[in-house]
């Protein structure tokens, strides 16, 4: 019950993101429902040991969706996915490593750190390999090179 409840907070949460980002009433549910899905997907493939990993996953698939919606609306893919991807962001262990720092705590405040960093680049690379995916799939369909 508790992913369901966390899966319908997250998708309520990026639809009141969606609105504050002004996306295009249209396409709000749409972004709604690719942030829920990718919340579902990260805690599914498991958030609490494997964070980075689990981040990476459901970036990917936020992606996959955001490139799908946004030919389906003809609207452009950041449109689904600036707000889907806003509840990844790793302000927390920012806040948390920060603080570390503050209190003398380099050890903890290393950790944190690194693991903000590792988010962030996971979050960046599965967006980028899907949008690569999509271009590599958009040259193949522009040049037929499936007839050939």
């Amino acid at each position: 019950m508790d992913i369901l409840k966390q899966t319908l907070i997250a998708t309520c949460s990026v639809f009141l993101i969606a609105i504050v980002l002004d996306a295009p009433k249209k396409s709000l549910p749409f972004a709604a429902i690719t942030g829920g899905i990718g919340w579902f997907v990260y805690l599914m493939v498991g958030s609490d040991s494997r964070v980075v990993y689990s981040t990476f996953i459901a970036a990917g698939v936020i992606a996959f969706l955001a490139h799908i919606f946004s030919r389906g609306f003809k609207t452009p893919t950041t449109v689904f996915l600036i707000s889907a991807l806003y509840p990844f962001v790793p302000g927390t262990s920012v806040y948390r490593a920060v603080y570390a720092l503050i209190g003398n705590d380099f050890i903890t405040s290393k950790s944190y750190a690194l693991q903000s960093i590792l988010i962030s680049g996971s979050i960046a690379t599965a967006v980028f390999m899907i949008d690569s995916i999509f271009i590599i799939y958009g040259k193949i369909k522009k040049y037929h090179l499936w007839d050939k």
